[in-house]
């Protein structure tokens, strides 16, 4: 008589990095724009396990925007990874008017609509990867959701190291993103 021996069978959940979707990285194009961050530990909203990150919408917004109004109460703005899509928020309840926030609050492109002014930090990663992201004219100020002071706000150009504050009543370009 044979013996057989019985082979125990293992199976292994995958987790959503491991998945049959791709893992998206800096420079890809996923979900209606270009991938300019994904988050790493130790980030606000870091999931292990999991990939999460910003994407840049292709383009600028057509024309040039102020920044919102001095009404937005200064203490609930951010500056962090994260905060993009509060700060825009705000500044579509407090201002009226076409600006850079409500110029993004609502805009559906590429089939999303959930697109933001980016944060201080936020503008920055995309600052930090605007070749691999194309299209940020050089020289040209892009406006973050980040308030700085009363009459102030955050902005970014391709030869700065970081935002600067500048008043909110200037116009300057705008580059909405999203998270993923």
């Amino acid at each position: 008589m044979k013996t057989l021996f019985l082979i125990p069978i293992i199976l292994v959940a995958c987790s959503k990095s491991n998945s049959l979707v791709p893992v998206p990285k800096v420079g890809d194009k996923y979900q209606g724009g270009i991938v300019f961050y994904v988050l790493q530990s130790g980030d606000p909203n870091y999931i292990p396990g999991e990939t999460h990150g910003f994407i840049a919408a292709q383009h600028d917004l057509t024309g040039l925007y102020i920044w919102g109004c001095q009404n937005a109460p200064t203490g609930q703005f951010g500056y962090n990874l994260g905060d993009g899509s509060n700060n825009t928020q705000v500044i579509k309840n407090a201002c009226s008017g076409v600006n850079a926030g409500s110029a993004c609050n609502g805009l559906v492109l590429n089939g999303y609509s959930d697109w933001f002014l980016p944060s201080g930090m936020e503008i920055s990663a995309m600052f930090h990867n605007k070749v691999l992201v194309g299209g940020l004219t050089s020289g040209n100020y892009y406006w973050s959701s980040s308030k700085a002071g009363y009459t102030d706000a955050y902005a970014m150009s391709s030869s700065d190291v970081a935002p600067n504050y500048f008043p909110i009543i200037s116009s300057y370009n705008v580059r909405p993103i999203r998270k993923f």
